[in-house]
């Protein structure tokens, strides 16, 4: 449970970091709608995953936990040469998308900080509803994986929930300590964690 919630909370202290390097407040209304967004998610993969447990046997819910935690660690590992890819692509004008709300919400996939779409500096309630979609992706497989082995969940949602609220303050504040700077890449921690996890459902 631990590893998950650390797991899962690596994007938004990436986020929160962004935001304070490029000097955009984020205030305590709009990291509890980042923190709920986040937790809804996980609350729906989590009791889908339960549900999921009741038609398969807990030796394939073992193997199917382990492959998705797994191919999913292994992916956010290496996320950010894929931004970097999608960057690349976006600027040749060769990945589009005609839904507008999507097509925002992969902005801000690319770039955390495209959440600011007025350029206001201040990140705005409506703005982080967008901002915690973005970073509740990796929320919902990763808690279908997770669902499928035994999980207390209202616990771990109540955690991730204060985990989350805390990491984006947190992050926010030390990014305003680190403005000028670059803000150190850890797109691979997240990654990391959840191919531990995967291997922690083994035994």
């Amino acid at each position: 449970m631990v590893l998950l919630v650390l797991a899962l909370s690596t994007d938004a202290l990436i986020a929160s970091l962004a935001y304070g390097t490029n000097n955009i407040r984020i205030t305590a209304l709009p990291a509890a709608v980042i923190s709920l967004v986040g937790s809804g998610f996980l609350v729906l993969s989590l009791v889908a995953a339960g549900v999921v447990r009741l038609f398969i046997s807990p030796a394939v819910c073992v193997g199917i936990s382990f492959g998705l935690l797994f191919f999913i660690g292994f992916a956010s590992f290496f996320q950010g040469l894929f931004k970097n890819y999608l960057r690349r692509r976006r600027g040749q004008k060769q990945v589009r998308f005609e839904m507008q709300g999507v097509q925002f919400v992969l902005d801000i996939f690319l770039d955390e900080t495209k959440a600011d779409s007025d350029d206001s500096k201040d990140l705005s309630v409506r703005e982080s509803l967008y901002l915690g979609l973005a970073l509740s992706v990796d929320s919902l497989a990763s808690g279908l994986g997770s669902g499928l082995t035994a999980i207390n969940v209202p616990l771990t949602v109540a955690i991730y929930a204060a985990v989350q609220f805390l990491v984006v303050m947190g992050g926010f504040s030390l990014g305003k300590k680190l403005r000028g700077k670059a803000a150190p890449d850890l797109s691979w921690l997240g990654g990391l964690l959840l191919i531990i996890l995967a291997f922690t459902r083994l035994f």
